[in-house]
């Protein structure tokens, strides 16, 4: 005789399938986010220009870090000078 209740088993392996899931998805996208940096640093590839907005001068944010050239006004954060590549600009 066959039994036609459904089964009631608990299914562990799906919740841990779909964080695996997740995690892969979160770990492609950083491993492709990594791949466009360090090629735009093998290529050598020139930063885009872009255009400076009005609204974008008028940002009053200072900083007293003695170590940072100022504020990013695209960002709106800390501009360090560890951060700019003094192989390309010259000042």
């Amino acid at each position: 005789m066959k039994n036609n209740k459904p089964k009631n088993d608990l299914d562990i392996l799906a919740p841990l399938a779909e964080m695996l899931q997740g995690h892969y998805c979160h770990v492609c996208k950083a491993h492709v986010r990594d791949f466009k940096v360090f090629w735009k640093k093998i290529t050598n590839q020139t930063p885009p220009i872009a255009k400076i907005e009005r609204e974008r001068l008028r940002v009053k944010k200072k900083t007293d870090n003695p170590l940072a050239l100022g504020i990013d006004t695209k960002n709106k954060k800390v501009l360090m000078l560890s951060e700019i590549d003094f192989r390309r600009h010259s000042f």
